[in-house]
């Protein structure tokens, strides 16, 4: 929050007046403030609070009442479209101003000032998905979309999915991978696009479809993250605790999965044994980021009966009985 004082000694009818008021930090740029006599010296300071801490006050700025032309008035900056979506001035607020937004977000730049004001719709001082999501929300015409609330990831074969509750707007990423790392972004989605740079990747994309939002070879980590539905943040979270879920379909034929969860960077095994206990499968071994996995197990080569599968990291072990019937 921000709190804005003003006081004159001669103003309101040739009297002394005060005030202060609070407001969203980042809710005003340039105000208006009637009532004063014109020609009153008028002089002001900002303090911005969080939580109850605040910062000491801003040095005093004065401006003469009603005097547009006074040197100590903040000047128009001449950017009209601030916070419309109208990145590129054609009038409309459409997916070729999405476009100039990624291409920012994956290290390019705004063609001005008045350009990066016009894409930042939410007014927090800079240009990313919350933004784009924004202009899609009139693109589209949504209102009422059964927004996520929250959803999840996991890595399936290959592939990076989100599964939400829900509508998603948008996903921006920062990965940091090795130089053997390769991706694909969906086709599913209003728009897609990536750039790499040495060991690192951003990726955007805008209003996706499906649940798959990238296919890749190599291991990366997720170093930052926003996930959007049509109006704010959605709470993605990594697992918190390792685990393997209830396999589906058990009993089965020929093929089941299961769902790991990884909460940390670490060995992770996962395998099936037969009831003299030896391994007839291993669904994974070798180092794994922390994350939620779909596992799949392909029995076609081995014979009805009942199987173990146990899951170990970090010296937690969970098991569950399969049966396998043909």
């Amino acid at each position: 929050m921000a709190t804005v004082a003003l006081s004159c000694d001669a103003c309101l009818s040739g009297g002394p007046w005060e005030g202060a008021w609070e407001v969203e930090a980042m809710a005003f740029g340039y105000f208006t403030v009637y009532g004063f006599d014109p020609g009153a010296d008028v002089c002001g300071t900002v303090t911005f609070c969080d939580g109850g801490a605040c910062s000491d006050s801003s040095d005093e700025v004065c401006a003469v009442s009603g005097d547009a032309s006074s040197v100590d008035c903040a000047e128009d900056d001449g950017c009209d479209g601030a916070g419309s979506g109208d990145v590129n001035g054609d009038g409309n607020s459409d997916v070729l101003d999405i476009v100039q937004i990624v291409n920012v977000i994956l290290g390019g730049s705004f063609a001005d000032e008045c350009a990066a004001e016009a894409a930042d719709m939410n007014g927090d001082g800079s240009a990313d998905v919350l933004d784009i999501v924004q202009i899609v929300n009139g693109i589209l015409g949504r209102s009422d979309v059964g927004d996520a609330t929250h959803g999840k990831l996991i890595r399936d074969n290959g592939a990076l999915m989100l599964e939400a509750n829900g509508y998603i707007g948008g996903v921006q990423m920062t990965l940091q991978h090795g130089s053997d790392f390769s991706i694909e972004l969906t086709d599913n989605a209003l728009v897609a696009d990536s750039r790499t740079v040495g060991n690192e990747t951003i990726l955007v994309i805008v209003a996706p479809e499906g649940e798959e939002l990238f296919t890749y070879s190599g291991d990366f980590e997720i170093v930052d993250m926003i996930v959007a539905n049509s109006q704010d943040r959605v709470n993605v979270g990594a697992p918190t605790e390792f685990s393997l879920s209830t396999a589906y379909p058990n009993p089965f034929n020929p093929t089941t999965s299961l769902e790991l969860s990884v909460p940390m960077n670490g060995q992770v095994t996962v395998q099936v044994y037969n009831l003299m206990g030896q391994v007839v499968a291993t669904l994974a071994n070798g180092y794994m980021d922390a994350s939620t996995y779909t596992l799949t197990w392909d029995a076609s080569d081995v014979s009805s009966g009942m199987y173990i599968v146990k899951a170990e990291a970090a010296g937690t072990v969970s098991t569950q009985k399969l049966m396998l019937m043909k």
